[in-house]
């Protein structure tokens, strides 16, 4: 698809979503656009060396795995901006209704302290792996000059964190449970407010 179609279709799908037709089996659709583009190996590449990529052509022979954050992140915080509630909603009863082959993780979230404790499908620890992976986009496409790629991390982290206040999820409280490290993980800080977790007093 170019951009624009996939943008409109995700779009539809997460307005579908967000009525929960279906019984939720239409998040499947953001779990496998948010394996790809926040659990799977990429790294961000700036117009020159895309050749103008941020351009949406269609292209019928890139498949999936050519898909890279320019193309996905779009359509990732289209699904954030939507139907946010829903995947939260979802993350805090672990829900896992689809086929192991969509519900399992990405390599490098699998690889992460994160991933070694969620289950397959949505989770609190899977959620706040998403959240942290876009404040990383964020910083990378500051770095290289991206405004628009930045602008749209930046308002899909605003996305997950207000949704995370209005529910007062059981993300916070796997946040508060889960130790020093998460705690110190400056890409998760904004959860630190939210959950007021106390810093350690200097020795």
């Amino acid at each position: 698809m170019s951009g624009t179609h996939r943008l409109n279709f995700v779009t539809f799908l997460a307005k579908l979503a967000f009525t929960r037709v279906a019984k939720d089996r239409l998040c499947q659709v953001a779990l496998l656009i948010f394996r790809t583009l926040f659990e799977s190996p990429q790294t961000l590449r700036t117009r020159e060396e895309t050749d103008g990529g941020m351009s949406g052509e269609e292209d019928l022979n890139r498949g999936t795995k050519q898909l890279e954050i320019f193309h996905l992140l779009p359509a990732a915080v289209a699904w954030l901006k939507i139907a946010s509630h829903n995947l939260l909603l979802l993350s805090e009863v672990y829900w896992n209704d689809c086929p192991s082959h969509t519900s399992k993780g990405g390599e490098e979230f699998l690889e992460s302290e994160l991933g070694q404790r969620s289950p397959p499908g949505f989770s609190p620890w899977r959620y706040m792996f998403w959240l942290k992976r876009l404040h990383e986009i964020q910083e990378e496409a500051k770095e290289a000059n991206e405004k628009a790629l930045e602008e749209l991390a930046t308002d899909g982290i605003q996305y997950m964190i207000n949704t995370i206040k209005q529910r007062n999820a059981e993300v916070i409280r796997a946040y508060k449970n889960d130790g020093d490290a998460l705690h110190q993980d400056k890409h998760l800080s904004c959860l630190k407010r939210v959950a007021r977790v106390e810093e350690p007093e200097a020795s």
